[in-house]
C-alpha cells in the first residue's frame, strides 16, 4: 500500500511540475508566484520518485524512456529486415515461376509437335515441304521467293501432300461461320455422320468416330486436276486455282477446295489430300483400318507398286498421284481464288 502511495505522489509531483512550467507564462503576478510554488513542489516530488525507484532496484525514468526507444528502434529494424526478406522472396518466386512457365510452355510445344524423324534421309530432306517436323528433322528452305505473278494470280505458293484419315477442321460447324460444313463419314469412309461426331484422331464431340470420306481423293476431269487441301489464312471451303510452275506439272492447272487447316503449315501453302501421301502429325489411318502401309510419315509411299498395299477404297487416289499428277514432288504453283465448281462441292457438301 505504501508503494502505491509513493507512486501516486511521484505522479502528482510530475503533473504539478509540468503545470508550473506552463503557468510561468501567465501575465499576472499572482499566477507567476503560484506557478513557482507548484514548480518547487514538483521538483520535490520528482526527487522522492527517483529515490523510491532506487530503493526498489528499478531504473530511473530516463533509462526507462531510453529502453522504450531502443526497443522501438529494434522493432523497426526487424520490420525493415522482414520487408526486405519478403521483397527478395517475392522477386525470387517471380523469377522461378517465370522460368517454370517457360519450361512448361516449351514442354507443351514439344509434346504437341512430337516429330518422328525416322523418315529423314538425304533423299527425303532434299524435298523440303515447309512443315514443322521437316524443319526439326532436317531443316527446310523458306517459302518460295515471291516473283511477278501472271495476270489474275495472287502470288506463288508451295504445295505438299498428305492423307491422315482425320476429320478435317472445316467439318466442325463452328469453323465455317454458319455456312455448310464438310461432310465426314464413319470408319467405312462412306456413311455420313453428325458434324459434331468425335474426330478419330482425338478431341471432344459426340460419341463415335468420324474420318475423311474416301470421295475426298483427287481426280481428273477433262484434263483439269481436282482435289482438296489444307491451308491456313483462307476461309474454310473456299476454292483456289493452282498453276504449277515446275516439275513435270509445269503449266498444269488444278482446282482445290480448302477443307482443313494445319498448325504445321506456313502461309501460301496448300497441303493436297492424296492417299499414301503421308499422315503427317496425326495418324487416323491406323485406327480406321487396323493397320496402315502408307509409307513414310512425311511424303508417304515412294513407288507406284506400294499403292496396292493401301486399302482398296483408297488405291485410286494413290495411282492418280503417279499417273495424272506425274509423281510431282511438292511443286510450286501460282494461286488465285475461284468459284467452287460443283464437282468439288457435291463431294464435300460445303458451299460458301
Amino acid at each position: 500500500m505504501k508503494q502505491v502511495f509513493l507512486l501516486l505522489v511521484a505522479l502528482l509531483a510530475t503533473i504539478l511540475f509540468v503545470t508550473a512550467a506552463t503557468s510561468t507564462n501567465k501575465q499576472t503576478e499572482s499566477d507567476i508566484k503560484f506557478g513557482k510554488i507548484l514548480k518547487k513542489i514538483g521538483k520535490v516530488g520528482l526527487k522522492l520518485g527517483k529515490a523510491y525507484l532506487r530503493t526498489q532496484g528499478l531504473p530511473l525514468e530516463d533509462k526507462v524512456i531510453a529502453g522504450i526507444g531502443e526497443r522501438r528502434r529494434r522493432r523497426n529494424r526487424q520490420e525493415r529486415r522482414r520487408r526486405a526478406e519478403r521483397r527478395v522472396e517475392k522477386a525470387l518466386f517471380k523469377k522461378l515461376f517465370s522460368e517454370k512457365k517457360k519450361k512448361n510452355k516449351k514442354a507443351l510445344s514439344d509434346a504437341t509437335y512430337q516429330c518422328d524423324c525416322s523418315w529423314a534421309s538425304p533423299a527425303a530432306c532434299g524435298n523440303p515441304d515447309g512443315s514443322y517436323c521437316h524443319q526439326q528433322c532436317c531443316g527446310s528452305k523458306p517459302n518460295p521467293t515471291p516473283t511477278p505473278s501472271p495476270n489474275g494470280y495472287e502470288g506463288l505458293a508451295k504445295t505438299t501432300r498428305y492423307w491422315d484419315c482425320c476429320k478435317p477442321s472445316c467439318a466442325w460447324p463452328s469453323n465455317v461461320n454458319g455456312q455448310t460444313y464438310v461432310r465426314t463419314c464413319k470408319k467405312d469412309g462412306v456413311t455420313p455422320v453428325s458434324p459434331n461426331t468425335q474426330n478419330i484422331c482425338g478431341g471432344g464431340g459426340e460419341p463415335g468416330q468420324s474420318v475423311t470420306c474416301t470421295n475426298n481423293q483427287p481426280f481428273t476431269i477433262g484434263g483439269v486436276l481436282y482435289g482438296f487441301a489444307a491451308s491456313n489464312g483462307v476461309p474454310c471451303c473456299s476454292c483456289y486455282e493452282l498453276l504449277f510452275t515446275d516439275t513435270a506439272l509445269a503449266n498444269t492447272k488444278m482446282i482445290v477446295q480448302v477443307t482443313n487447316r494445319g498448325d504445321d503449315l506456313g502461309q501460301r501453302h496448300f497441303d493436297i489430300l492424296m492417299p499414301g501421301g503421308g499422315v503427317g502429325i496425326f495418324d487416323g489411318c491406323s485406327p480406321q483400318f487396323g493397320s496402315w502401309n502408307g509409307g513414310n510419315r512425311y511424303g508417304g509411299v515412294w513407288s507406284v507398286s506400294q499403292c496396292a498395299g493401301l486399302p482398296a477404297a483408297l488405291q485410286q487416289g494413290c495411282y492418280w498421284r503417279f499417273n495424272d499428277f506425274k509423281n510431282a514432288d511438292n511443286p510450286n504453283a501460282y494461286f488465285k481464288r475461284v468459284t467452287c465448281p460443283s464437282v468439288l462441292t457435291d463431294r464435300t457438301g460445303c458451299r460458301i
